[in-house]
């Protein structure tokens, strides 16, 4: 009890009412996730608690509505303190070249970029998957945003090869290049906010073989994924990744 008291009595003072947490789990005598049902629109809520971060330490994500438990069980049975490490030592812009060709990407000159499709994305508002009240946010002790899949030991892009500190090094690769921050975590995808999108047709063609290395299942469906990429996705400030 005064772990959670202590928890909202943190928010309190700076002006942000919580409903009352609970505690998920705890990966390790100091690494705890809380839970919380948002007390506004998901990510209104998530950009509140963002803003006050630097004051917490606790970095919030939104973890869905279903199957929010495994993400926990995961998270405890897979635990790898090594993972931030790890990740923060790869050289992410390589991997995802080596990626990317892996995964069949065109020569970034070939790309297609409408001016048109460019400017209607970049105008577009921030969009995430979770809108619903039912929407379970986390808050886990994280200086940014990209440490989280890492201290979570997260596995939900298995079926790719892509482990925890792939993540780890892809999201502040993108952070330090874009500002892109993870709002959303679930048991196999990642939402993130770029609020600082690449905007040249070479940049963003060059992103947009980028993310398909990341996550070749956004080519499911599309003998065009690079350039639908380039003109309906890179450009917005929200990129959503799902693995399959």
């Amino acid at each position: 009890m005064g772990d959670r008291l202590e928890f909202l009595d943190r928010y309190e003072r700076l002006g942000v009412h919580l409903p009352a947490p609970g505690r998920a789990c705890a990966l390790a005598s100091d690494l705890t996730v809380w839970t919380l049902q948002p007390a506004t629109e998901p990510l209104a809520s998530w950009r509140r608690l963002r803003r006050v971060h630097d004051r917490t330490g606790l970095w919030p994500f939104l973890a869905g509505s279903q199957l929010v438990e495994r993400l926990w069980h995961d998270a405890i049975t897979d635990h790898d303190p090594t993972a931030v490490r790890r990740g923060l030592a790869m050289d992410a812009g390589a991997w995802l070249a080596e990626r990317a060709a892996l995964a069949g990407a065109p020569d970034p000159a070939s790309v297609q970029v409408d001016p048109i499709a460019l400017a209607r994305a970049a105008a577009a508002e921030p969009q995430v998957a979770f809108t619903s009240r039912d929407t379970v946010i986390g808050l886990i002790q994280a200086r940014n945003g990209w440490e989280v899949p890492g201290l979570l030991s997260w596995n939900g892009a298995a079926n790719a090869d892509v482990d925890a500190a792939h993540h780890v090094a892809v999201l502040h690769y993108w952070h330090q290049r874009y500002g892109a921050e993870l709002v959303t975590l679930t048991t196999d995808q990642i939402e993130l906010l770029v609020p600082r999108p690449p905007q040249s047709r070479v940049t963003v063609a060059q992103v947009a073989i980028e993310l398909l290395g990341y996550c070749p299942d956004l080519a499911v469906q599309d003998a065009d994924a690079v350039d639908s990429l380039a003109a309906q996705v890179v450009p917005r400030r929200t990129w959503s990744f799902w693995w399959d």
